[in-house]
């Protein structure tokens, strides 16, 4: 399966065709040397936000979203 996670019509498709029971989210702004300051990294926490959502209101059971520690503490 493939779908824009920046797009919250594509994140409600992809559930609704798939309907998965478990989510492990690790999509992130990844480009080395920028990750850690990029404005993408709000799209980002907006799109795993719209994810988790989406995932729960049709009945998802377990999201877990993985990232580095870098959003906690940046530099």
């Amino acid at each position: 399966y493939k779908a824009d996670l920046l797009d919250d019509r594509a994140i409600e498709k992809l559930l609704a065709e798939v309907k998965p029971t478990h989510i492990l989210h690790a999509a992130w702004e990844v480009t080395p040397r920028l990750y850690s300051t990029s404005p993408a990294n709000r799209d980002w926490l907006r799109a795993g936000c719209a994810l988790a959502n989406a995932f729960g209101a049709q009945g998802g059971q377990y999201f877990c979203g993985v990232g580095t520690s870098a959003e906690y503490a940046p530099d």
